[in-house]
């Protein structure tokens, strides 16, 4: 990934500038100074060299190496920062990244792909989507600290892989992440996860199967359960042949039973017809003797007739001129007056007692004919006389005629009876003539009726002899044990029923144990397919590390020899070794995994780089830093081609500082670096200067 041009606008402390990386070649150096004009005596500090590659940083990761607010980077006084950077990937493709944040809050970030749009919904997704573009995982946290080790040196980037700062584990991991080693890590997690996924199938299996074993150790006997069934079986054949012999005797029995019942019947018939024929001879006489006496009573019913008439026609004389409808209208009439008689003296016994006052004259008065008159209590007492003597008259009067008129209705019910029985009796004479005819009728039915029977008792007695001849045959059996022979046969029945229940229950326990006992077989098959499956995982649960170590361990040899090339060549007594193995502190001389790294001096006595003078360390980590980078743009791990390197030789001295740039002209890229000494201006072709100038900086090439 090869720089081309950084545009920035009011970042850190630069203001607004440009910068042309085409101009440079891939293998040039570039050098970056500054100056401070608003600070005499700080030389260069502060002008913004750093802001210059933070700028960089930033545009790629939306981070810088310092640990700075997100409204720091913005410079003081201005509300938005812009950075634009373009750059140009191995197949030539212009990539092109603009990010800005504001002040009051907001982060964007947009790139694009040979002018094509690659801006996702999101900050998070667009970023992801240009890291991933860029070659870095999407499961690599440590993305950054990569960066650092291999792109971008700062003074603490040198010593950190190196110093005591970066554990072993660090180490390991770094290492792992260049050679793309963290599929073994998953590796070994998913392993530890199915090997513990085996173990809980495993736990749960030989839970079943104990319970299973268990089970199978406390049922019957399956020979046992054979033998019973086969003794019920035997029972059962038994308690068949018994039955069939119960059944025929039974089916002789109800015969038996049936022919004595239908010669029960036919006697009982004989003895039936006999009395019915007595019966019927019996009714029939009485019947014709009750007509015959109907007939002599016929003198009787004439003069009963005669009778009756007379008296009606006495009766109806005394009705005679009698208009009943004209009395029933006086005596309602009647009553009417009646009524309206005891209100007018009701009314007038009431004014006696309470009268009415004149409201003017206060003189008692009385009604008279409608009108109010001056109140006369003996005249009053006179009137209510009168009108009670004729009430009495009309009431007397009343009650006489109404005496009259229900003597006459009387007379009258009293006729209509003796008419009803005049007419019944001319209809019993009407009916006396029928009664010769019907009393033939009834002796012909006698007759008959007398013949029927003596025919029908001779065909009961016919079948009464053949009932006699058919229970001679079966004269050695009793119908009344039939009862006991039912009873004999249904609980022979019910045995055969409990006994093919009993070989029912056993073969369903036979079943059981059958059933248990494949899937016990099952289980235990199943469980020494686990354990199988579990001694892979875990083979490979001890593998996948194992197998990292020794990638790791096939790397390091090339790494231990180009970090020691470097320090060669950078002139120094010492030199670094490389392991992944590290003795336990125990007397079995056991191994753990661990990369140490060991700085050997001059007199061959491991030493720790925090040992060494700034120069000294300064110089391994360097060393260390440029190895680290040129094998893993070999490993294809990195992909930026070119390399930030800030204020990481000020300490040198020229000596250190001419092994430097001796070691420099061998590292991959474009090479940029800042320091303090401008006095190395004329070891580069290619200079960027930082001016700042009334807290402003601007950048010149």
């Amino acid at each position: 990934m090869k720089l081309l041009s950084l545009d920035i606008k009011d970042f850190g402390v630069i203001g607004e500038a440009s910068v042309d990386f085409e101009r440079y070649d891939i293998k040039d150096k570039v050098l970056i100074i500054g100056e401070n004009q608003d600070a005499a005596g700080a030389d260069s500090n502060g002008a913004g060299k750093s802001t210059l590659l933070n700028a960089i940083s930033w545009a790629i990761f939306g981070r810088i190496p310092t640990d700075v607010s997100a409204s720091d980077i913005i410079r003081r006084g201005k509300s938005l920062c812009k950075v634009r950077l373009r750059l140009l990937d191995e197949s030539n493709k212009e990539i092109i990244i603009e990010r800005e944040r504001k002040l009051a809050g907001g982060h964007a970030i947009k790139w694009f792909l040979d002018g094509e749009s690659q801006t996702q919904r999101t900050l998070q997704q667009t970023q992801k989507t240009l890291l991933n573009y860029f070659g870095i995982l999407e499961n690599n946290t440590e993305y950054f600290a990569d960066f650092l080790n291999t792109t971008y040196f700062s003074i603490d980037a040198v010593k950190a892989f190196a110093g005591k700062k970066s554990t072993s584990k660090d180490r390991m991991n770094l290492i792992s992440r260049f050679l793309n080693l963290e599929i073994l890590d998953r590796c070994t997690s998913k392993a530890k996860v199915y090997s513990n996924n085996i173990k809980g199938e495993i736990k749960t299996l030989e839970g079943q199967t104990e319970f299973i074993e268990n089970k199978l150790e406390e049922a019957i006997s399956p020979t046992q359960i054979e033998s019973d069934n086969q003794a019920d079986k035997a029972k059962i054949k038994n308690y068949k042949n018994e039955n069939y012999q119960l059944k025929q005797e039974i089916k002789i029995l109800e015969q038996l039973e049936e022919i004595e019942e239908h010669a029960e019947d036919n006697i009982a018939a004989i003895e039936r017809v006999k009395g019915d024929q007595e019966t019927i001879v019996e009714v029939y006489n009485k019947q014709i003797e009750d007509l015959k006496n109907k007939l002599d009573n016929q003198a009787n019913i004439s003069s009963e007739i005669e009778k009756l008439e007379q008296l009606s026609n006495d009766l109806s004389a005394a009705l005679k001129d009698k208009d009943l409808d004209k009395y029933s209208t006086w005596l309602n009439e009647g009553r009417i007056v009646l009524v309206r008689m005891e209100d007018k003296i009701d009314d007038l016994s009431t004014q006696l007692k309470t009268h009415l006052t004149c409201p003017d004259c206060n003189c008692e008065l009385m009604m008279e004919n409608g009108d109010l008159v001056k109140f006369e209590k003996n005249t009053l007492q006179d009137t209510i006389s009168k009108e009670k003597s004729a009430y009495r008259k009309k009431q007397k009067a009343f009650n006489k005629k109404e005496s009259e008129y229900n003597s006459l209705l009387e007379i009258e019910d009293e006729v209509k009876g003796y008419d009803f029985k005049i007419r019944k009796l001319y209809q019993e004479s009407k009916e006396l003539h029928a009664i010769p005819a019907k009393i033939e009728t009834l002796e012909a039915d006698i007759k008959e009726k007398t013949k029927s029977s003596r025919d029908y008792l001779k065909e009961l007695e016919k079948k009464k002899i053949v009932y006699q001849i058919k229970l001679k045959k079966y004269a050695e059996y009793d119908a009344t044990l039939l009862p006991d022979v039912r009873s004999t046969l249904e609980i022979n029945e019910n045995n055969v029923q409990d006994l093919r229940d009993a070989i029912s229950r056993r073969d369903t326990i036979l079943s059981a144990y059958i059933k248990d006992k494949g899937e016990l077989d099952k289980l235990l098959a199943r469980l020494a397919e686990l354990h199988e499956e579990l001694g892979n995982y875990m083979y490979w649960v001890e593998g996948f590390p194992a197998i990292r170590r020794w990638m790791i361990e096939s790397f390091l040899p090339s790494f231990e020899e180009q970090t020691n090339s470097y320090l060669n060549r950078m002139e120094v007594g010492m030199r670094v070794r490389f392991d992944t193995l590290t003795e336990k502190h125990s007397k079995r001389g056991e191994y753990k995994n661990q990369f140490d790294l060991a700085i050997i001096d001059e007199n061959n006595e491991k030493r720790d780089i925090e040992t060494y003078s700034q120069g000294e360390a300064k110089r391994i980590g360097v060393c260390v830093g440029f190895a680290l980078r040129e094998l893993t743009l070999n490993k294809g791990y990195s992909n930026f081609n070119f390399l930030l390197m800030d204020e990481v030789i000020d300490s040198l001295d020229e000596t250190g500082i001419g092994e430097f740039f001796n070691l420099l002209s061998s590292i991959t890229g474009t090479k940029f670096l800042i320091t303090h000494n401008t006095d190395l201006k004329s070891r580069f072709g290619n200079v960027i200067k930082v001016i700042k100038e009334e807290g402003v900086s601007s950048i010149s090439q």
